[in-house]
């Protein structure tokens, strides 16, 4: 089976792309019979948590589901149709065609792997542009990033001293913190990073809030 329809959370989630990304599908015709045929599927698989519209344009996320469809030969979110019906995203020609009973172009039956033509069409979709933009937004979010894990280790330094023995993290030559035995950097280190991993995942959602302001913008 092939999966289409899983989305990006962040700027960080490649390959993944975002429904803003995709071409719109101005064919009201068409956009009917995928969403007729989207909530048709079967239940494939039901997970813990429920999925959220990527657009935050109001519904629910009971509404958005907790569950994967497949009509045996497609999997996908069963959320899928609201983002056809409301948001008017277009989806993969192989699939469309599925839809519509029509032959397959051999040329996009190349792939070997589940979600991966949805993935390859899904990236064909998001422009150099984009791409441009994603990466200048991950190299800003990783310096501010950086720059706050520095700070931290800093004030960490001052407030507990520093030892007169070495830290005993592999290949480190800084001196360890008072009465421990790593340095602030690899004290925080062996603590998955703690308050700082949750600040860096805020970074994450803001810099993704800056992309996604930024497609609204050119559409």
């Amino acid at each position: 089976m092939h999966y289409i329809g899983f989305w990006a959370r962040t700027i960080y989630d490649d390959p993944l792309v975002f429904p803003q990304e995709l071409p719109i599908c101005s064919d009201v015709a068409l956009r009917e019979k995928m969403i007729r045929y989207l909530n048709a599927g079967i239940v494939h698989e039901v997970y813990r948590g429920w999925s959220y519209c990527r657009y935050h344009c109001g519904i629910s996320d009971e509404e958005m589901g907790d569950c994967e469809l497949t009509d045996g030969t497609w999997v996908w979110p069963i959320g899928l149709a609201h983002y056809v019906d409301t948001h008017h995203i277009s989806l993969p020609p192989e699939f469309v065609n599925s839809v519509l009973e029509l032959p397959l172009d051999p040329s996009l039956s190349q792939y070997t792997t589940p979600d991966a033509y949805w993935i390859v069409w899904s990236q064909q979709q998001r422009t150099q542009s984009k791409k441009h933009l994603v990466s200048q937004l991950r190299e800003q979010c990783d310096r501010e990033c950086s720059l706050a894990l520095e700070q931290e280790y800093e004030s960490q330094t001052r407030e507990t001293g520093m030892s007169s023995k070495k830290c005993i993290w592999k290949s480190c030559t800084s001196a360890a913190l008072k009465d421990r035995v790593f340095c602030a950097r690899h004290l925080d280190a062996r603590a998955n990073q703690g308050e700082l991993k949750v600040y860096a995942w805020e970074r994450r959602f803001h810099y993704t809030s800056v992309f996604l302001q930024a497609l609204k913008s050119q559409s």
